[in-house]
């Protein structure tokens, strides 16, 4: 008999009573251990994470793996957030962090140009201000896909 490394098993096969049998009672209550065990397993696997599996035709997931490639995304992360975002009734935004970006140096632009007034057209944070303006400007376009 060979050594039983699993102490679940020990314990499976000692409630049986055949720990002192032959190696081959021993092998069928292996068997029947796997098999319970493999059972209990899928119960609580199926218990843990219910699964949505939808099938697409091969043009409806080309279709999606190029709107997912759009947003920065993978098929299935696209399609799941998808499916969140119309069951919560929220907008589904493509490149969030892009977007972030460019409302953050569209905001510091306002700030300059509201702290500083218009009185000096040439004024350094003006031009600084100027630069944001047109930063933010292009990185509008380029999430748009317009060429700069």
């Amino acid at each position: 008999m060979k050594k039983i490394r699993s102490s679940k098993l020990y314990q499976y096969l000692l409630f049986r009573g055949v720990l002192g049998a032959s190696d081959e009672i021993i092998a069928n209550a292996k068997r029947e251990y796997r098999k319970e065990y493999k059972r209990n397993w899928k119960k609580a696997r199926l218990k843990q994470k219910p699964e949505l599996r939808p099938n697409f035709t091969k043009a409806e997931l080309g279709a999606i793996s190029k709107v997912a490639n759009a947003f920065g995304l993978t098929s299935t992360d696209y399609v799941r957030r998808a499916a969140l975002s119309q069951a919560s009734q929220t907008v589904l935004i493509a490149q969030k962090d892009k977007l972030l970006t460019i409302l953050q140096k569209v905001s510091m632009a306002g700030i300059l140009v509201h702290n500083k007034g218009c009185s000096f057209p040439q004024s350094l944070e003006l031009q600084e201000a100027d630069t944001l303006l047109k930063e933010s400007e292009s990185l509008l376009m380029a999430y748009l896909g317009y060429d700069c």
